[in-house]
């Protein structure tokens, strides 16, 4: 009897503890939104859903499936919290795939049939997904307008620009209104739909009227206590992957965190000491407690930037192994880590990344055809002001270095407009040296791509082994240029 209640005991454990686990297991397993495509023309087709990389203008893959014989398929997508996503059918090329936009939600199901001319949506979720792609035939009118004052909003007057403001609110205002009264919709749906369309129109705001030098050298200061003022402070908006929060945190960034900061440096004298640069930037970040609740994803985002705009700079590395100390479960170390490597690559003593341009008569010039000596690469365009602005410098220091043979100067233009390009090179306005224009349509062999580069100009220094000097080299108006150009040549 005792044998057999103790059996009946263990049975009874095994049973609880079997059932435990699997209600255990299920809590831990991670919630996903079920997304049902239903695309009759669609058979065979690769279907995957992404999210836009707060990083870079990419998408990230989150799940990748194929259309059965009858157009169906079935996304099971990865979401802890809403999520602004990305649903693309075809080949899996950029360009090629058809792109639908989608808010999805944990632990729902959202049909998605895809006719010829008309999307359909099924599901808890079909109401907020409708709103959204209304919003985006909208936003299609917003930009073709933005782009066809591109050239002209910066000499407009306030009351102009300020009408132009009015224009694109309105465009969106009767449908805010409709959404902020529907009641199928939950008060986080409303407000993600309504500030994803305030956000975008904010972005080409700011995009038209590019950086307001005046008033960063009026507003100029070491704390920029005024960055982001007037913008939601909302880690929501950054979970749900909403690319325009992010683009607009991207210009507030490259132009009011940075400018305000040069500006205030360049009163004091330092505006050329970068390591300073850097160190207010990342500081006037930690330092304002009302960005709290964004404050991890801006010290990675601005990181991000100082490597695309500086490189391997000391300050930069000191500025992620910070962060990387205060975060180290951070999502965003994992990026900043793939655009090191990409850096190190790139670093001093690398063997310089080859590439092929044509002269002024079509002939071929290979950046291995120099090897031997000191190279000076200038990255450049006619549209480009900068560029154009170093020229007197470049002109001096060839001058400097005249009758040496050991080292030679390097133009490469990246513009599209090869007549153009010609034409100011018969003009007699460029410098002497060897001019080349670079233009593919291979990403793998762009200069941008190779070098990394974040804009231009750009220069980088080559010694006579055909290794990296300097990637993001000092311009020729800078006096380390020459120092580094010397010390190349001993």
């Amino acid at each position: 009897m005792q044998k057999l209640h103790a059996r009946l005991v263990l049975l009874l454990f095994v049973f609880f503890s079997c059932q435990f686990a699997a209600v255990f297991g299920q809590s831990k397993s991670k919630p996903i939104t079920k997304v049902l495509i239903d695309c009759s023309f669609c058979t065979g087709q690769k279907i995957a859903a992404n999210v836009t990389d707060l990083f870079s203008n990419g998408f990230s893959k989150l799940v990748e499936t194929e259309a059965d014989a009858a157009g169906q398929a079935t996304l099971n997508v990865p979401a802890t919290d809403p999520l602004l996503a990305y649903i693309t059918v075809g080949p899996g090329v950029l360009g090629q795939d058809s792109v639908y936009r989608l808010y999805l939600e944990p632990n729902q199901v959202l049909k998605l049939t895809i006719e010829q001319d008309k999307i359909h949506y099924s599901g808890k979720l079909s109401a907020v997904n409708e709103y959204l792609l209304e919003s985006e035939k909208i936003t299609n009118k917003v930009w073709d307008e933005a782009n066809a004052i591109a050239g002209q909003f910066r000499k407009f007057s306030k009351e102009e620009q300020e009408k132009v403001l009015i224009s694109f609110n309105k465009r969106y205002s009767s449908l805010h209104q409709t959404i902020t009264n529907d009641s199928r919709l939950s008060a986080q749906q409303k407000d993600i739909i309504i500030a994803n369309n305030q956000l975008l129109i904010l972005w080409k705001i700011k995009g038209l009227e590019g950086a307001n030098i005046k008033k960063l050298k009026e507003e100029s200061s070491h704390e920029v206590t005024s960055f982001l003022n007037g913008l939601p402070v909302k880690a929501s908006y950054l979970k749900a992957n909403m690319d325009t929060y992010r683009r607009v945190i991207d210009l507030e960034i490259r132009n009011h965190l940075f400018g305000s900061i040069y500006y205030a440096l360049e009163q004091d004298g330092k505006e050329k000491n970068e390591d300073t640069l850097l160190l207010l930037k990342d500081k006037a970040i930690r330092s304002n407690t009302r960005l709290a609740p964004i404050k991890e994803f801006l010290l990675a985002k601005n990181i991000s930037w100082d490597l695309n705009d500086y490189g391997l700079k000391p300050q930069v590395i000191q500025n992620f192994t910070k962060f990387r100390e205060e975060y180290p479960t951070s999502p965003y170390i994992s990026s900043l880590e793939s655009k090191l490597d990409e850096h190190y690559d790139l670093a001093e003593g690398k063997e310089a990344r080859d590439f092929a341009a044509t002269d002024i008569n079509g002939k071929e010039v290979r950046l291995s055809d120099l090897k031997g000596k000191v190279v000076y690469v200038d990255s450049w365009a006619t549209w480009c002001g900068p560029c154009i602005a170093e020229f007197p410098h470049s002109k001096k220091m060839m001058e400097h270095y005249k009758g040496n043979d050991n080292v030679v100067f390097l133009f490469v233009s990246v513009d599209e407009d090869t007549k153009k390009w010609k034409s100011y090179l018969q003009s007699g306005k460029a410098p002497s040296g060897i001019h080349v224009n670079h233009k593919t349509t291979d990403p793998e062999l762009d200069i941008y791509t190779i070098y990394r580069m974040s804009g231009i100009p750009h220069y980088i220094l080559i010694d006579k082994a055909g290794k990296i000097k300097v990637n993001k080299a000092p311009r020729p108006s800078e006096k380390e240029s020459y120092a580094l150009i010397d010390e190349l040549l001993k």
